[in-house]
């Protein structure tokens, strides 16, 4: 499995669970307090998600400008 395939799997089960826990608090089973906790935390992690993805479409752009940049040195190598 790709990393994107995983990603897009967590996504998707961060989806489902905000989905569960505002269904929970429909249905009165859980605080409407803890709920929003949850989703407060669904949410983010979400965002984080989706910030990565940005953050990684940015660095294959810039591969894809100047593949010849990917062995640059950066100042961090190990050599």
């Amino acid at each position: 499995m790709t990393a994107s395939t995983i990603i897009g799997l967590i996504s998707a089960f961060l989806a489902i669970a905000r989905l569960v826990a505002e269904y929970a608090v429909s249905k009165k089973w859980m605080d409407a307090g803890t709920a929003a906790a949850i989703a407060k935390g669904l949410q983010d992690a979400t965002d984080a998600i989706t910030r990565a993805n940005a953050a990684r479409d940015l660095v294959r752009a810039d591969l894809a400008r100047d593949p010849s940049g990917i062995l640059s040195d950066d100042g961090f190598r190990r050599d």
